[in-house]
């Protein structure tokens, strides 16, 4: 196993980094989508108004933001339960209720295959609650 990849046979996928660069390009995402609506803001009305409303542009950016960190934090889970199963430990009770329900669906990655699936069904997890 090489170190940092969390996988006891990397392949195609080399282990969890593809999953790793897509976190990180959400979180790059994420960036752009902070910047404030307003700062966008133009003159209309023949001067008359400073502004255009950008609220619905506004509540856009912040569901893609909320979207988008559901899908970061459920890959941080992913990536969570890899490394709890990789070290033998036990961990706390919660965490292993966790671990536990998680395990039913997402199963332990010892050969590199697709997360895709994996990876919506820890983002609704998040959106909805762990349980």
């Amino acid at each position: 196993m090489l170190p940092g990849f969390l996988i006891e046979d990397g392949g195609l996928n080399s282990g969890f980094m593809i999953i790793q660069y897509t976190s990180a390009a959400l979180l790059s995402e994420s960036k752009v989508l902070a910047k404030p609506a307003s700062a966008d803001s133009i003159i209309t009305s023949a001067g008359q108004e400073d502004h255009v409303s950008m609220g619905g542009f506004a509540a856009r950016k912040s569901l893609l933001l909320l979207e988008n960190t559901a899908y970061i934090i459920g890959i941080e889970l992913i990536l969570a339960l890899q490394a709890i199963d990789m070290i033998h430990k036990k961990p706390s009770k919660g965490l292993e209720n966790i671990r536990k329900n998680a395990r039913e669906h997402i199963k332990y990655v010892k050969e590199d295959r697709y997360l895709g699936d994996d990876i919506k069904l820890a983002k609704s997890w998040v959106m909805n609650g762990l349980r």
